[in-house]
C-alpha cells in the first residue's frame, strides 16, 4: 500500500492519504478533503516533478519516521530526497512539517 503525502490549504499541516478511502479530515484544523478529487488531480499531474503529488511506501515513511524518533533529522532528510528525489529545501521543509505538527506518529 502506498501513502500519498498532501499539504492542508488551511493549516499547512501534512495530511497522510490512505488510498484505499474516498474522504480525509485533517487532525489539525478539521478541514476535510474529497479524495477522489485529489486522485484524479494526481493523475493528471502524474507527468509533473511537483513534489506534493510524490507517494511514498508505508515501509518507507515508517523509516522516515523511526530516524526522526531518534532525533535524526539529517538522516530522515536524506532518506526522503533518496525516496523522492526531491532537492534539499524541500526535503527539509517536509521533514521539518512532519516533526512540528508530529504527523509521523
Amino acid at each position: 500500500m502506498k501513502i500519498t503525502l498532501i499539504e492542508c490549504t488551511q493549516c499547512g499541516a501534512p495530511i497522510q492519504i490512505d488510498e484505499s478511502k474516498d474522504f480525509v479530515v485533517c487532525k489539525y484544523c478539521g478541514s476535510s478533503y474529497n479524495l477522489t478529487e485529489i486522485k484524479k488531480d494526481e493523475k493528471e499531474k502524474s507527468n509533473s516533478p511537483c513534489i506534493e503529488n510524490t507517494q511514498i511506501r508505508k515501509e518507507e515513511l515508517k523509516k522516515i519516521c523511526n530516524f526522526l524518533d531518534r532525533g535524526e533529522q539529517i538522516q530522515a532528510i536524506k532518506l526522503f530526497r533518496t525516496i523522492t528525489g526531491a532537492d534539499l529545501k524541500t526535503a527539509k521543509d517536509t521533514i521539518e512539517n512532519l516533526k512540528q505538527y508530529n504527523a509521523y506518529k
